[in-house]
């Protein structure tokens, strides 16, 4: 803001608003990864900030999610399958792009390691959002999600990032420590790492719900659309293509005379099965809104899955990194028994939400509090 902005702004009465710029996975193909990001820059504008997200491109996760660099071509087979493959990932990833350009607010510069350091001087603060940004084995060890190039520590915060300590080794987690240990605040996901961080580094490290989970399911409808299938139908996302797993999946969909929906990339489905590959993250949730059942192992499904009180059944994911934000949500809301270890207990059973609302709204209070606090502003 410039100076004479700034004291009209006095005369006037008005206070002027902080800017806060959100450093998180950005421009991927990931719908926890995008909607957590709109959640938080849209929470952090509704405190009374000024917000947007950093326009900041990781080696890594571009080459992840952008399709001309995930499916560089490596033998004959890939050769031959790519003309199937590729308009598949570029569809899905327009849709989310679209999503992005339509909700939300980035900066107007895009960033890269060589230049992020320009990126400090343009806010009063940043915060490294949420999702495992500071993973480094999913970064490609890229520090700047731990916000190596802001000078000011007070101007370095972070809220429900997830650092994943119980996987790292020890100089790892030590690694990762030393860069937290001057953040003006620390907020983060999983409670044992919020325990751990804050017995290590002797200081208050918070534990914060996923931005997701600041709104209640009621906002999250407004990007529901009409039911997708006549039928009833169960989704599948992000589990072990396990055939045990598929067997229990078939005798479930026949108990309840429910379609089978999997929410996956790429082109290779099974039989009796729906294949959803390019859903945007619209229709990810509409999806998700409709569904009878939600079998899944991903984090932000369960999220949904909560938040409009679906018959959930949660099974553990392959990937380590996952399974302590899992089973810590679940655990926090009482849905334990929704975390299903043996396939033959796939019954159809019900989930049980009597007491789950009042749980979360608990979390989601003191979760507010913390951006409230955050962003300059004790209540909204």
């Amino acid at each position: 803001m410039s100076t004479y902005a700034a004291a009209k702004n006095e005369e006037d009465g008005e206070v002027e608003k902080m800017k806060i710029g959100v450093l998180t996975f950005v421009h991927t193909s990931s719908f926890g990864a995008v909607l957590q990001a709109y959640a938080l820059s849209h929470y952090i504008e509704e405190c009374g900030a000024e917000c947007e997200l950093i326009d900041y491109r990781c080696e890594k996760v571009d080459r992840i999610h952008n399709p001309k660099r995930r499916l560089k071509v490596k033998s004959i087979r890939e050769l031959a399958i790519l003309p199937f493959i590729y308009p598949v990932f570029r569809k899905r990833m327009i849709k989310f792009l679209c999503f992005e350009k339509k909700y939300m607010k980035f900066s107007e510069k895009t960033y890269t390691r060589e230049n992020v350091d320009a990126a400090a001087k343009n806010y009063d603060l940043i915060v490294a959002g949420s999702d495992q940004i500071l993973n480094r084995n999913l970064t490609g060890n890229d520090s700047t999600y731990f916000l190596d190039f802001v000078q000011d520590p007070r101007k370095k915060c972070t809220y429900a990032a997830s650092i994943g300590t119980e996987y790292f080794s020890d100089s790892q987690a030590k690694q990762c420590e030393e860069y937290l240990k001057d953040f003006r605040n620390l907020s983060v996901r999983e409670e044992r790492t919020a325990l751990r961080l804050s017995e290590n580094l002797g200081r208050e490290v918070s534990f914060d719900v996923d931005p997701t989970l600041l709104y209640d399911g009621s906002f999250w409808r407004h990007f529901v659309g009409e039911r997708p299938e006549k039928e009833d139908y169960i989704v599948i996302f992000m589990v072990p293509d396990n055939p045990a797993l598929f067997q229990a999946i078939y005798r479930l969909a026949e108990k309840t005379q429910c379609k089978l929906m999997w929410i996956k990339p790429g082109f290779m489905g099974k039989k009796k099965v729906k294949l959803l590959n390019t859903l945007s993250p619209e229709e990810f949730l509409t999806y998700i809104y409709h569904a009878k059942y939600v079998i899944t192992g991903s984090f932000h499904a369960v999220c949904f899955s909560v938040q409009f009180q679906k018959n959930l059944i949660a099974v553990l994911p392959e990937v380590k990194e996952r399974v302590a934000r899992v089973v810590s949500l679940l655990e926090n809301v009482g849905l334990m028994d929704c975390l299903v270890k043996d396939f033959d207990e796939m019954d159809g059973r019900k989930t049980d939400y009597s007491h789950v609302a009042e749980k979360l709204d608990v979390l989601r209070e003191k979760s507010r509090r913390t951006v409230q606090s955050i962003s300059g502003r004790n209540s909204v």
